[in-house]
């Protein structure tokens, strides 16, 4: 059996997922690929952008996120040079496309909080399906103007950059095993290192039995996104534009790392939130509602934050300056006159902290976002904020339910960790 795109076949509730000629760095050209490889595009800060255009003159941030400058017009910008830069990496050789569709096994070994893990998903090609089919399901709230951009970007390019990060649960693990069994027998075709120290490495899978094998198991499954909602959003866009005129089908799929639930190693983090202003009375506002212990909170003493994940309910951290802080927690029934949405989302902390505390207890609906409690606490120090508030990591099972259940989540709900690397393997839409 060989594997065919075609955009006209249509199979109801299931994913249909396919190997691809994927474009790679040539290492014979490329001597050290962590000086082209490049976080997430949503990650990259401009004082970043400026550096990773330092470390080679063929950064793929040069093509997913390129610099925006002055003189640009409509028909010369950074979509434009990133279509150039493409075309010419191809020509030159800095990149190459593999000659037969394969599958591809990306792994990274990362260390988090002193312990080395190990985490790997399958590379590959997912057929698009808008989400009222229920095969590829979104867990978060998108905006419009990242998408925006994102469409921009692949009307240019015609591919897609860096892949989608989705989920699936699978107890067979089928490719699990695959992937395993590739990265014990052969020799990675890329490999590079993070800023944080993470290796990331990239290996094919080209044996028919196993991509015959990989495909089927995914047939029956759900996919859930993780990270890249807009991306996936972008891809239904563009190949509803594309539908008279793609002749390949290669707009009826996008680029997934696909990585089992069931398997170990992946991370979620939680994300912080920050607030301008606060009512004066928050404190007093919050204590109606909620027990609160006080706590120090300090850019040092992050003790709180294991104290917080170990604590059963919803329980929450708020800092407001002087190296203290407040711990809380809800007991049942406490805001069962508020109106919240029903379970799964309406348990969610998250939403407890956004529609509850947030909105409803201190009027507050507008805030920004931070990885670091460290970080968060020296902000608020500082001056620039007046508060942040420390909530326990969403859980897989619960975006797992969220999904099913047809809901999202607010955004910057999950992170996801660690990130995948753009520039591993890129996919051409021909």
């Amino acid at each position: 059996m060989q594997f065919e795109k075609n955009c006209d076949i249509v199979i109801p509730l299931m994913a249909i997922v396919i190997p691809f000629k994927g474009v790679r760095y040539n290492t014979g050209k490329v001597k050290d690929p962590a000086r082209v490889l490049a976080p997430p595009y949503d990650i990259i800060s401009q004082k970043q952008k400026e550096e990773l255009y330092e470390l080679s003159p063929y950064n793929i941030v040069q093509i997913d996120f390129g610099k925006v400058l002055e003189t640009d017009t409509e028909s010369e910008n950074r979509y434009t040079r990133a279509s150039h830069l493409l075309n010419d990496w191809m020509k030159s050789g800095v990149l190459i496309r593999d000659e037969h569709p394969c599958f591809y096994c990306y792994e990274i070994t990362y260390t988090l909080r002193g312990k080395e893990l190990k985490f790997r998903g399958l590379m590959g090609l997912v057929g698009l399906e808008p989400f009222e089919s229920g095969v590829v399901l979104p867990h978060e709230e998108t905006r419009s103007k990242p998408k925006a951009d994102r469409l921009n970007l692949m009307r240019s390019t015609k591919a897609n950059i860096s892949p989608i990060f989705s989920l699936y649960s699978s107890k067979r693990k089928i490719a699990s095993s695959i992937l395993n069994s590739v990265t014990i027998t052969s020799e990675p075709v890329i490999e590079g290192t993070d800023s944080m120290g993470g290796i990331h490495r990239l290996w094919r899978i080209d044996d028919e039995a196993d991509m015959h094998a990989i495909s089927g198991e995914m047939q029956d499954l759900k996919i859930f996104i993780a990270d890249g909602h807009h991306r996936y959003e972008t891809a239904l866009e563009y190949m509803r534009e594309m539908k008279d005129k793609d002749s390949t089908g290669g707009s009826g799929y996008v680029m997934m790392f696909l990585a089992n639930m069931e398997d170990s190693g992946l991370s979620v983090l939680p994300t912080y939130r920050l607030i301008k202003k606060v009512p004066s009375d928050m404190i007093d506002r919050l204590k109606k509602r909620f027990n609160m212990e006080s706590v120090t909170m300090t850019a040092d003493s992050l003790n709180f934050l294991d104290d917080l994940t170990k604590r059963e309910g919803h329980c929450f951290g708020v800092y407001s300056g002087g190296g203290s802080g407040f711990v809380f927690r809800a007991e049942s029934g406490a805001f069962a006159d508020m109106n919240m949405p029903s379970p799964p989302l309406g348990s969610l902390d998250v939403i407890v902290l956004h529609r509850l505390i947030l909105e409803k207890i201190l009027d507050v609906n507008e805030f920004s976002y931070e990885m670091s409690a460290a970080e968060a606490i020296k902000m608020v120090d500082s001056g620039e904020f007046e508060a942040a508030f420390f909530l326990k990591a969403t859980r897989l099972h619960e975006l797992k339910n969220v999904a099913l259940d047809g809901k999202r989540m607010p955004p910057k709900s999950t992170y996801f960790f660690p990130k995948l690397m753009t520039g591993m393997v890129l996919n051409l839409l021909d």
